[in-house]
């Protein structure tokens, strides 16, 4: 579980359960495929690493990302899950990340918030990216 912006966490789900109470985490986005029980307003919306963009239902990616705005808007802080917690879920943090602070979703972006087990697929990266030129 790492703290990319004081308004975003990201994990994989395994983490959730023991961080939760501490970190002050008000919502919890979920784009992996596993389901969790666990405390705390869950949203569940898969995020698929296909390296096809018509793989993912990006309507679907978007009411999350905007469910994660509103929650970061109102002073909420988000945590984004998946699996593993290596490139759905930094993806989907690169995502919210360009939408606040209203900057490109690109490789500088990816390369500040990877680590040494958190690296988005470079097809998934990108396929988000474009999508993410349209956002408003």
């Amino acid at each position: 579980m790492r703290r990319l912006r004081p308004y975003l966490w990201q994990g994989d789900n395994r983490e959730y359960p023991r961080f939760y109470p501490h970190a002050g985490i008000t919502l919890t986005i979920n784009v992996g495929h596993s389901v969790m029980n666990t405390p705390g307003y869950i949203l569940h919306s898969t995020m698929s690493d296909s390296k096809e963009p018509e793989s993912n239902d990006w309507s679907k990616i978007e009411a999350a990302l905007r469910l994660a705005l509103h929650e970061i808007e109102r002073g909420g802080v988000v945590f984004v899950v998946c699996d593993v917690g290596v490139s759905r879920s930094v993806t989907f943090s690169g995502m919210v990340i360009a939408a606040v602070e209203h900057r490109r979703m690109d490789y500088r972006l990816a390369d500040e918030i990877r680590s040494a087990i958190a690296d988005p697929l470079p097809e998934l990266w990108r396929n988000a990216s474009k999508y993410m030129e349209n956002f408003v």
